[in-house]
């Protein structure tokens, strides 16, 4: 088979138009996972959860209308050790590595 320019020439565009196409599709969906991600960090509160139980008690309330069934009661033992963990660790809320719109160096 003897290719000529022509077909050569097409056959170029289409691949950079392809290449292109999925270029764009796949920064696109990065950058809406990054601003799915940013939203996450930015919607962190320090006032609203004192203790890695609360956070528990918060997550366990909204399970049933995920699951679509009760779910049953958290372990008091396990509560009562995540009493005593903080539900923000010094340096963790809000770092500027998940809200930020630029780094610097």
């Amino acid at each position: 088979v003897e290719l000529t320019e022509k077909h050569v020439q097409e056959a170029r565009v289409k691949a950079m138009v392809e290449l292109t196409e999925k270029h764009v599709a796949a920064r696109d969906e990065v950058e809406e996972d990054v601003k799915l991600m940013k939203s996450l960090f930015r919607s962190q509160s320090k006032d609203k959860y004192k203790t890695k139980a609360d956070v528990l008690r918060s997550i366990w309330a909204e399970l049933p209308k995920y699951l679509g069934k009760p779910v049953p009661p958290v372990d008091e033992e396990l509560l009562a050790d995540m009493e005593q963990i903080p539900a923000v660790q010094e340096g963790e809320f809000r770092h500027n590595w998940g809200i930020a719109d630029k780094l610097y160096k």
